[in-house]
């Protein structure tokens, strides 16, 4: 089996599993090259991924928006994810593909004309392995921002505004990479990206991630 991973990785490394074995690859945009796999049928992209997280109404969704028009418009495949602490049906009871879980149906895939989902409970997995379980889906994305999960041990940065009346949450957790704000600097000696002007908030997130392993 033969595979063109050159459009895949868009000019620059990502590190690729297969099976329990992981390695990183440098490959330039070259149609011509080719790399073959034996015995391999589950070639996986890590998510080259981005957490942006917040107190309630610190903006999360409105900066995911914005970076994602931004980056996009630079020619980049951008995935998002959303995390929610809703513990609501995503299905809609009575319908089809609602009916085939109730049956018993682990995985529950629905396409239509223009769009395709994938409903699949996970009371038996944490956060992070339901994202490692939908992974592959974000195979041709270059990068993938997720809003939520603060406890998340991957990359992250805090958007944070004074208005909300709440202390930062980098006062409380070091591992987080940046604070995003066009306020004062809730620490001392913390990083700070300005929330404005947004291009130069995406060419910071860019840069991180792409030197992040």
């Amino acid at each position: 089996m033969q595979k063109s991973l050159a459009p895949l990785l868009r000019n620059f490394a990502k590190r690729v599993r297969i099976g329990e074995e992981s390695f990183a690859l440098d490959l330039f945009e070259n149609d011509d090259y080719r790399i073959a796999f034996t015995e391999c049928d589950d070639l996986v992209i890590a998510m080259r991924k981005l957490h942006i997280i917040g107190r309630k109404n610190s903006g999360k969704t409105t900066l995911v928006e914005d970076l994602v028009r931004v980056l996009t418009g630079r020619g980049l495949n951008v995935g998002t994810v959303k995390h929610t602490h809703h513990h609501h049906e995503f299905d809609v009871p009575g319908k089809d593909s609602f009916r085939h879980r109730q049956a018993g149906a682990r995985v529950v895939g629905l396409i239509g004309p223009e769009m395709a989902a994938v409903y699949r409970d996970h009371q038996d997995c944490s956060r992070e392995q339901a994202l490692e379980w939908m992974s592959p889906a974000f195979n041709e994305c270059d990068f993938v921002l997720i809003e939520g999960n603060q406890h998340t041990t991957a990359a992250k940065i805090e958007v944070w505004r004074e208005a909300v009346g709440q202390p930062a949450l980098i006062t409380s957790d070091p591992t987080i990479h940046a604070v995003v704000t066009d306020d004062t600097s809730p620490l001392e000696d913390c990083r700070v990206w300005k929330r404005t002007p947004i291009e130069q908030l995406a060419d910071h997130i860019v840069s991180f991630l792409n030197s992040a392993e």
